[in-house]
């Protein structure tokens, strides 16, 4: 059970940070002040059971992080002990909330999945416990069996659930800001190539004028001195053989820099016929339908429009049914671009929409002022539609 529910955090080094131990000490101490100090039966102090049963229960804290799996599978079975001997409740109890808040927080799936359902039932078991079995307990009153139980799942459950919300929120506020170094990236590596090709440009029309300036007038001169029945100077064929070798070489150059930018530009929607013909030689079926006037788009909404469409069309390809088909349309409003894809999903594809992927496109598709939704329809359609403003979202 153990080895199934291990973290993604887990490292192969199996001891808990210094920190985390620090915690689990100081969590013992302070139940052991509790206790001496009156806030429960002194003679617990004198029976080992007690300390085991509070050692377990704090272990479990200095591995909450480390191997949330592990703390999770060590408190319940410190819980279980406790039960057994009937022992009153303590601080070292609260390790059960701790345990579950990090199973929330740092867990995986599966160690996610199995503290919401430890804390159900030990909410159920608390309240048991607290009404029926202690000495001291509120009897069998099936309304305080109800309350007590009512409580003690609320209160486990709540610790789940905060420390699940903060993992989630921590995820999300981590794919924003990795979007919006995609983002800025992206337009800086686009700029880089623009810069490049206006270099192509000038050197080309610079120094290519003035090869064909200097050949033509040692061509000429050339042509005068041959004309007026003298030799002509070796001189002037030199300048004008050097003059035509060294503007093919510019011109070699200079088309070896441009091929070099159009092999590294970042992806646009100039790209799309090859990104279409590649999905179609994968197996899947697309029609593309493109209304309106098509415009020049700033370079970091381009991009996030071909990306837009190839996650979608992944999507589709993966997600989709035996048929394996998509329509897409590319709609060309006044403000803005306007992108629709639509396929045909499996009767039990529910996770058609759930990946990273289109996560992480709505995340790229919001930093440039745009929406995005993706969707499964009652037909069994699943829809991505997102709508990208020419600006990049500066007008709004």
């Amino acid at each position: 059970m153990i080895l199934l529910l291990t973290s993604p955090r887990s490292s192969p080094r199996l001891a808990p940070p210094a920190r985390d131990i620090g915690y689990a000490v100081a969590l013992l101490i302070a139940s052991v002040v509790f206790v001496w100090l009156g806030g429960t039966s002194t003679m617990l102090l004198r029976t080992w059971p007690w300390g085991v049963v509070a050692i377990i229960q704090c272990v479990a804290v200095a591995f909450r992080v480390h191997r949330p799996a592990w703390a999770l599978a060590i408190v319940w079975c410190g819980v279980a002990l406790q039960l057994s001997l009937t022992q009153e409740i303590g601080p070292q109890n609260a390790s059960v909330l701790i345990v579950l808040y990090a199973a929330g927080r740092y867990g995986n799936v599966a160690t996610r999945w199995a503290g919401l359902a430890s804390a159900a039932v030990g909410g159920g078991l608390a309240g048991w416990y607290l009404a029926v079995v202690l000495p001291d307990g509120m009897g069998h009153d099936r309304g305080s069996v109800l309350f007590l139980t009512v409580a003690a799942t609320a209160m486990l459950t709540l610790a789940w659930i905060t420390g699940f919300l903060l993992a989630v929120l921590r995820r999300a506020e981590k794919d924003r800001i990795a979007a919006a170094l995609a983002a800025e990236r992206a337009t800086h590596l686009v700029a880089v190539e623009e810069e490049r090709s206006r270099v192509a440009r000038d050197m080309h029309d610079v120094v290519a004028h003035s090869l064909t300036v200097m050949i033509a007038q040692a061509e000429g001169a050339r042509l005068i001195a041959e004309t007026n029945g003298g030799a002509s100077p070796p001189a002037l064929m030199a300048i004008a053989e050097a003059g035509r070798t060294a503007l093919t070489d510019v011109r070699g150059v200079l088309a070896d820099l441009r091929a070099g930018s159009r092999e590294n530009a970042h992806p646009s929607l100039s790209r799309l016929d090859r990104l279409i013909a590649e999905m179609r030689t994968a197996g899947l079926s697309i029609a593309l339908r493109v209304e309106g006037t098509p415009r020049t788009l700033p370079a970091a909404v381009d991009m996030t429009a071909f990306r837009v469409i190839q996650e979608a069309l992944t999507n589709a390809l993966r997600h989709g049914d035996a048929s394996a088909s998509a329509d897409a349309l590319l709609r060309w409003n006044d403000q803005e671009l306007q992108i629709t894809v639509t396929n045909q999903t499996r009767l039990h594809a529910a996770d058609a929409g759930r990946g990273h992927g289109l996560i992480g496109m709505s995340e790229r598709v919001q930093l440039t002022g745009g929406t995005m939704t993706a969707e499964r329809t009652d037909d069994r359609l699943f829809r991505v539609h997102a709508s990208l403003p020419y600006d990049g979202g500066r007008g709004r």
